[in-house]
């Protein structure tokens, strides 16, 4: 069909009639073997097969491209094959955002700034490793779930904090922060609404 034209690079006229090596190439992304001995298992009646998460498909001009999918017998009114049905999507931009999701993440847990994010009700949701340090915590499960103004030492802070979010969006100053021990400790804190594309709040 028009969508596995665009992915392999193969007209349907130019496609049909070759032997299907040719047309639609799989290889395993880690090792560069091909996989296309799977579409002879299923034709040999082995089942069905799902591609794995490595698999990439190299396209008419020899380019990879990371693919899912499966393949499947088809039969005839008897149960005899007659051949098989390849479903395959192309996985480049899933795989791209998959990607940038992860290098962000990664920059996020390893900033030597300590990152939180609190929900709406004022949970903190996520918290990286700098914060639990800056406020005396071994586990995320005993920082994530409590309320920020649990790391507040005064009850003013956190009103003083709300209302410059609620105004203007965000806040910036210096707070009195409380650790898991008690102790106290100025602290720099930015905080700023999340909103989607709506402009509707998310998360602080």
């Amino acid at each position: 069909n028009p969508i596995a034209e665009k992915i392999t690079g193969w007209k349907a006229s130019e496609a049909r009639g070759r032997v299907i090596n040719e047309v639609f190439l799989i290889i395993d992304e880690k090792s560069g073997v091909s996989e296309n001995y799977q579409v002879t298992k299923v034709l040999d009646g082995k089942g069905k097969y799902d591609f794995a998460n490595n698999t990439q498909l190299i396209d008419k001009n020899g380019l990879m491209k990371p693919i899912d999918g499966s393949i499947a017998p088809i039969q005839d009114q008897n149960g005899n094959r007659i051949g098989a049905v390849i479903v395959f999507r192309d996985q480049t931009l899933n795989r791209s955002i998959t990607r940038e999701l992860w290098i962000m993440k990664s920059a996020i847990e390893s900033s030597v700034h300590a990152i939180t994010l609190v929900d709406l009700n004022g949970f903190i949701t996520y918290a990286n490793s700098a914060a639990l340090r800056l406020w005396g915590y071994e586990k995320k499960e005993e920082f994530l779930g409590r309320n920020f103004t649990h790391l507040l030492r005064e009850n003013y802070e956190k009103d003083q904090v709300i209302g410059k979010i609620r105004g203007k969006g965000a806040f910036y100053g210096e707070l009195t922060g409380k650790r898991k021990d008690s102790s106290f400790f100025d602290v720099q804190v930015l905080a700023t609404l999340v909103t989607n594309e709506d402009n509707q709040p998310l998360c602080i």
